[in-house]
């Protein structure tokens, strides 16, 4: 059955004052109680495992036979497959190396956007681009077509003092008690 004063989202007293949310109200979740439920979980699953394994010898050796060719398996993958283990070794390689270069990038990017003063931006040295008849042609940031700037919102004037006032605030805290 729904407890009605969590339905009503009204505050319960029987609550901890650990569940309480930012905003003032009750909950009856809490951080703690999240970890506990986790932990529950983990242990009701851990359970089921425990539940399933055989209990007679002869099952129980035939399952460790089982569990330990499938490790012995896994492990000596790359004594048996020598050429893929290779190709994999030169992938990871080649994903480390992509890996570090675009988190350089990254972090080149935003360290000379966040460096940078607050000037306004220079104009970058110019290319030189051959045109269809062979003749270079410069290519500056200034010969192409720029972006036109937002305009900035204007302000109409509508909005009252009753209009931005919150519509509902916190009681305030009792102390003392």
């Amino acid at each position: 059955m729904v407890n009605m004063a969590l339905a009503a989202n009204k505050p319960r007293p029987d609550l901890p004052k650990d569940c309480q949310q930012k905003d003032g109200s009750q909950d009856a979740t809490s951080e703690l109680g999240n970890a506990d439920m986790s932990l529950t979980k983990i242990a009701f699953g851990l359970g089921l495992v425990v539940l399933m394994l055989p209990t007679d010898q002869q099952s129980q050796a035939k399952l460790f036979n089982a569990a330990a060719g499938a490790v012995n398996h896994a492990v000596t993958f790359c004594e048996r497959n020598p050429g893929t283990c290779l190709k994999g070794a030169q992938m990871w390689a080649e994903f480390k190396v992509k890996a570090e270069f675009g988190g350089r990038m990254a972090w080149t990017l935003v360290t000379d956007h966040m460096n940078r003063p607050a000037q306004a931006p220079t104009e970058p040295a110019a290319a030189v681009l051959p045109t269809a008849n062979g003749e270079p042609t410069p290519l500056t940031t200034a010969s192409m077509p720029q972006p036109k700037s937002r305009p900035e919102p204007v302000s109409r004037g509508t909005l009252n003092a009753r209009d931005v006032e919150p519509k509902w605030r916190a009681p305030a805290s009792r102390t003392g008690t």
